[in-house]
């Protein structure tokens, strides 16, 4: 595909120190965007940004939880005063715990993955906003999960989490949308990460996660390639007329945009629950 030329523009990347973040991260800096990686790891954002800045772009790491108000505000206005206004953001941060049946599992570690997935989001677009909405234009990527969508029995506080993305980015397109800022939900599919690795195989996962496991194994993930040219292509504005929309990178998002009539008329891509009328085709 054609990488976009982001040139001039402030990304700022949740979640940057590793996996989806991170390679997110690089391909907005291959395109010439100035990149902020957010992480709670100072050496893995700096890792990146190290790796970054080696093959000739600009990046700059920041340590941070998301799920902490002050240091969201903090970290943007050190970023802000650093690189510039973010005119991009890609809400990446997230956890996948915990593990096993809602009745044996940590209250604690449940509430948690909520927490950093959905009230990170939240805060972190919350902080950025007020400045695309001086400028006028923006861009919000927030990383869902086809977990929005489909039984998370065992890993219930994830989909739960996902879900909720999901649909705030709905709202969220709505109200800032018609302030110039457009905001996704992005689903990059199932990807071979240290986090996907770690899950599959840790003794107190299996007997819940098995079907993880299998995937891995034989090797039915999303190629990070594929992640990569569908998030560059919704980042580029190929597909405005998706904010709001959930977009699974798994899916042909040209004929997707081929589609459109189709996708705004009986409003798909969205979490909805179907009416009887719906159901029957009437």
């Amino acid at each position: 595909m054609k990488r976009p030329t982001l040139d001039g523009q402030v990304a700022l990347v949740t979640g940057g120190g590793r996996g989806i973040g991170a390679a997110l991260a690089g391909a907005l800096a291959d395109c010439g965007a100035a990149v902020a990686l957010v992480a709670r790891s100072r050496e893995q954002v700096q890792d990146v940004a190290a790796a970054i800045g080696g093959r000739g772009g600009r990046a700059v790491g920041y340590s941070a939880d998301v799920s902490e108000p002050s240091k969201v505000e903090e970290v943007v206005a050190a970023v802000r005063a650093d690189l510039g206004p973010v005119g991009i953001l890609v809400n990446a941060a997230g956890v996948m715990a915990p593990v096993g049946p809602d009745w044996e599992v940590d209250p604690r570690e449940w509430w948690h993955t909520l927490e950093v997935n959905l009230f990170g989001t939240f805060l972190c677009a919350r902080a950025v906003l007020p400045g695309m909405l001086r400028e006028g234009r923006g861009t919000i990527v927030n990383v869902s999960s086809s977990a929005a969508y489909t039984l998370q029995p065992y890993t219930s506080a994830y989909g739960v989490s996902k879900a909720a993305i999901t649909s705030h980015t709905a709202c969220l397109a709505q109200s800032a949308g018609a302030h110039g800022v457009r905001v996704f939900a992005f689903a990059p599919g199932f990807v071979r990460t240290r986090m996907t690795e770690r899950l599959a195989s840790a003794p107190a996962g299996r007997p819940w996660l098995g079907g993880l496991a299998r995937a891995l194994e034989e090797g039915r993930v999303t190629p990070m390639e594929r992640v990569i040219e569908v998030f560059l292509r919704l980042v580029a504005g190929e597909a405005d007329f998706l904010a709001g929309r959930h977009v699974d990178a798994r899916e042909d998002l040209s004929a997707i945009i081929a589609a459109r009539t189709a996708v705004e008329q009986a409003n798909l891509l969205v979490l909805q629950r179907p009416t009887l009328e719906h159901r029957s085709g009437e």
